[in-house]
C-alpha cells in the first residue's frame, strides 16, 4: 500500500466531518470515528492539521466509556458487531450534540 493510498481513509473522513455526517466509517478506528464527529464544526484547515485531537481526547474517551466501547477504541470500526456499530453511531451523534 502506498503512502497516498493510506491517506485516503483520513481524507474521506475529513470531508465527512466537514459535511457533518455521523455514519460510522468502517476503515477508521472507533476512536477516530468519534473524533471526526466532534471535529465536524472545525475549519477545513484545523481538520487537515487535526489540531483538536489532544483537546478532545478526554471527551472522546468519556463518550466511548459511556457506551462501553473504550476498551475497543484502537480497533477498526468494522471489527465491531452490528449492534456495537449502532452504539458507536449513537455515541458519535451524542458527542457531537453535547457541549464542550
Amino acid at each position: 500500500m502506498t503512502r497516498t493510498t493510506k491517506q485516503w481513509p483520513r481524507r474521506l473522513a475529513i470531508f465527512a466531518a466537514a459535511l457533518g455526517l455521523t455514519a460510522v466509517l468502517p476503515g477508521l478506528s472507533v476512536y477516530d470515528n468519534v473524533l471526526l464527529s466532534l471535529q465536524a464544526g472545525d475549519s477545513m484547515a484545523a481538520l487537515m492539521l487535526s489540531r483538536s485531537r489532544r483537546r478532545l481526547h478526554g471527551r472522546i474517551m468519556q463518550t466511548l466509556a459511556r457506551f462501553r466501547l473504550d476498551a475497543r477504541s484502537d480497533e477498526l470500526a468494522c471489527a465491531l458487531s452490528h449492534c456495537q456499530q449502532q452504539w458507536l453511531e449513537i455515541a458519535m451523534a451524542i458527542a457531537r450534540g453535547s457541549s464542550p
